[in-house]
């Protein structure tokens, strides 16, 4: 349903000024509430987390927590912003890449079950009886990222990490930006994209149903940059369905960052110590993490936790009570209601009564309702399936928080679709020389390697994954040839998966080595041309370049 009101003023020199107003309505469906569990071509399956959210939202009222993100004259008045109206006619952005319609919201997947109205954010926020703001007087927390009707907990619990990264969040989210007296309808955000970040601009219509956001909400009503930021997303996949129903944490974060995301089973981990050595360390250098629980997950309702469902791991610690070293985890689940862990150390556990306070302090624990709580390491290790960790670079943001380096390089398979390049065929895809230089204390080389695609949208990946072959004599001719794999062993290796990125951990004593991404596009016989990156993470000294 549109209605066009259309006043037509002439002036003096016969020119004419046309002033419509639009109200769009229009109808859209709601998806069922199902988590995808697919299978990789060659036996290894997977879980898309997301596409669950709460049947009942509390909307608390919930002071503030770390105010990281302070904006000065961050919003104007109504009276202001109706000063400048008066003064002279201001037609606000519509945005006509990405208008408000079923297109944008659904793409071509649409059952008419549900009513989505798309209102101006200000319209919204009047409607609340609220002043429209980007940022309201606190600045941007965590907790102003709380889960809608959407299946996208995996988009929000990275974008809930990033405000607790003041330098990251505002290359993500413009902070110079608001509803103020300079308001024109139309905001920017930046997400890193197959190597370089880069800027989508939005109009602020948002998908409502009965008035009240239908995706991601803050603890203040009147509040919009995290709504408008999953707009955005939205655009930059594009459309909310492809974009953000269903999805990978690890996708999420490195969008958000640039880095790279490393995902780690519990079930293999064989020991605790390392494993949360490993976890405070990347808290320490400032890398984003979550954690996640799969469908298949025969969790406990009593518990508090929600299978099939991604919550953020925002810090990380060690507490020493008498002779006792307590090792515990701060989760924050997206819903940002009283949904949460009830076990030992959560919010209503008597351990807290007789805590010190000045260690109360030092976890910043306080008891609300608002979806972030505490959980010790062994309960963390038995409820949750998967951490992923976000790994940052010296030249991320700032050089003097991170210890890892960044090596990048750009690659393309041109192959018919459905030619699996095996072993036998290895020689013809793009090869990369790796020297490992340096070594950990024990002797080691310890390096991230990830091979990541570029497709046209998040629904048409292939397999993917990637071989390790050292190359350590002097003789060996490079680029490696057919008479090497005749009698060759794998150094490492990762499994072929239907998935955006191949990353893995490798631990690797100095010397040469040769890495060959490979890939699978299903079946028939064009030919193609695919690219993609092959980014290596290291300490130390590398060198690292294309041998063809």
């Amino acid at each position: 349903m549109r209605r066009l009101r259309v006043k037509l003023k002439i002036l003096p020199l016969l020119s004419v000024l046309v002033t419509l107003r639009v109200n769009h309505l229009f109808t859209c469906c709601r998806r069922r509430d199902l988590t995808r569990s697919w299978q990789g071509d060659f036996g290894c399956s997977f879980i898309v987390y997301g596409r669950c959210h709460s049947q009942q939202r509390h909307h608390l009222a919930i002071n503030c927590c770390p105010k990281n993100i302070k904006m000065g004259n961050c919003c104007s008045s109504p009276k202001e912003n109706a000063s400048k109206a008066s003064k002279q006619k201001v037609i606000l952005h519509f945005d006509e890449d990405f208008p408000p319609n079923n297109s944008s919201y659904y793409g071509n997947d649409v059952d008419l079950n549900e009513t989505i109205t798309w209102m101006r954010a200000s319209e919204i926020a009047q409607q609340n009886g609220k002043d429209p703001l980007f940022f309201d007087q606190h600045g941007a927390s965590r907790f102003d990222v709380k889960q809608g009707k959407l299946g996208n907990c995996w988009f929000l619990a990275a974008l809930s990490d990033l405000p607790m990264h003041p330098k990251l969040f505002k290359k993500v989210v413009d902070p110079d930006q608001n509803f103020g007296i300079d308001y024109q309808g139309k905001f920017r955000f930046r997400f890193w994209d197959f190597g370089e970040w880069k800027t989508i601009e939005v109009d602020d219509f948002l998908p409502t149903i009965e008035g009240q956001l239908r995706g991601v909400t803050s603890q203040n009503s009147g509040e919009f940059w995290s709504a408008l930021a999953e707009k955005a997303y939205a655009k930059h996949h594009g459309n909310y369905a492809i974009a953000l129903d269903g999805g990978f944490v690890a996708e999420a974060l490195e969008d958000l960052t640039g880095g790279i995301g490393e995902e780690i089973i519990m079930a293999e981990i064989s020991d605790q110590s390392d494993f949360f050595r490993r976890l405070l360390q990347a808290y320490k250098t400032r890398s984003l993490m979550s954690a996640s629980i799969l469908p298949s997950s025969s969790i406990n309702d009593e518990t508090g936790l929600a299978s099939g469902h991604a919550y953020s791991l925002n810090k990380v610690i060690e507490i020493k009570l008498g002779n006792e070293t307590v090792q515990l985890l701060r989760i924050r689940n997206p819903w940002g209601n009283s949904t949460e862990w009830t076990g030992q150390w959560s919010d209503g556990c008597q351990k807290w009564e007789n805590l010190p306070s000045e260690i109360k302090d030092k976890l910043d624990f306080e008891s609300k309702a608002d979806g972030e709580f505490y959980i010790s390491l062994p309960d963390f290790i038995e409820m949750f399936d998967q951490v992923t960790i976000c790994h940052l670079s010296m030249d991320s943001i700032d050089k003097s928080a991170y210890e890892w380096k960044m090596a990048e390089l750009e690659g393309s398979w041109t192959i018919k679709s459905g030619l699996y390049a095996n072993l036998l065929k290895a020689f013809d895809d793009p090869q990369y020389l790796l020297e490992l230089k340096n070594t950990d204390k024990d002797g080691f080389c310890t390096i991230l390697v990830s091979i990541l695609q570029k497709a046209e949208d998040r629904n048409s990946y292939g397999s993917i994954g990637f071989e390790v072959f050292r190359v350590d004599d002097p003789a060996e001719e490079l680029p490696l040839t057919s008479n090497f794999f005749a009698n060759c062993q794998i150094e490492e290796s990762h499994q072929t998966k239907i998935r955006r990125a191949a990353t893995k951990r490798l631990h690797l004593k100095p010397g040469k080595f040769v890495i060959i991404p490979h890939n699978y596009y299903g079946s028939g016989t064009e030919e193609i041309t695919k690219r993609f990156l092959v980014r290596v993470l290291y300490e130390g000294r590398v060198t690292f370049k294309r041998l063809k």
